[in-house]
């Protein structure tokens, strides 16, 4: 607990090497968490790959999600952001502390630690999953994904910080013509008009599903 508390305050409070960036060439920083465009369709769900570019041997790392207006973060069953530690670099029981949360200002808080000295394998790739919602009837764009205040903790407890990393999500949106069709497919998730995933059809209303919307009557 007590090395937790350390880390913790290392990633968010304590001796830090700040780097500022604004729209972000990944290439120019030594440590940096960062998540490369992503393509989705309206009304579907997306997991994002959040990755790890470090030079410095992590213990642990911390940032703040943003998402643009008309997405929001998938929640599971107990109401909890679906956030996890991805084992592509690291495994539970090395990384034993992960914790996520979404904040006041609708931002998801992550913070991922080590309390028995381990670090995080390797020197780039992914270290977490977050999965996103997206709005049906978002409109066809490009909106930017902002990651904030993130920390990278090394084996001396030194926070390598770097303000702000900028990609970006494209949003397709192939349900401008409206098809006419009671019928589902399978266990494709199905989605109503405020990008709500249901269960059925049963109520009458448009529904999306594999990005295309039907009436179901």
């Amino acid at each position: 607990m007590k090395k937790t508390l350390l880390l913790a305050m290392a990633l968010f409070m304590g001796t830090s090497i700040s780097v500022k960036a604004g729209n972000t060439d990944i290439s120019t920083l030594d440590n940096v968490i960062y998540i490369e465009p992503v393509t989705a369709e309206a009304g579907t769900e997306v997991t994002l790959s959040v990755k790890m570019k470090n030079k410095v041997q992590a213990e642990g790392f911390g940032f703040d999600l943003y998402l643009p207006e008309g997405i929001s973060f998938k929640l599971d069953a107990d109401g909890f952001p679906e956030a996890y530690l991805s084992t592509k670099r690291t495994t539970a029981r090395k990384t034993n502390t992960f914790e996520s949360a979404i904040q006041a200002n609708g931002s998801l808080r992550v913070f991922a630690a080590s309390t028995n000295g381990s670090v995080i394998n390797g020197n780039d790739g992914e270290v977490a999953e977050v999965t996103i919602i997206i709005s049906a009837d978002m409109t066809a764009g490009t909106y930017p994904l902002l990651l904030k205040e993130i920390a990278i903790s090394d084996v001396d407890a030194v926070s390598h910080d770097t303000e702000l990393v900028e990609t970006s999500i494209t949003i397709t949106n192939p349900a401008s013509v409206l098809g006419i069709d009671n019928g589902t497919q399978g266990n494709v998730p199905l989605y109503n008009l405020e990008g709500q995933q249901v269960q059925n059809t049963d109520t009458k209303g448009v529904y999306i599903q594999k990005g295309r919307k039907f009436v179901s009557k």
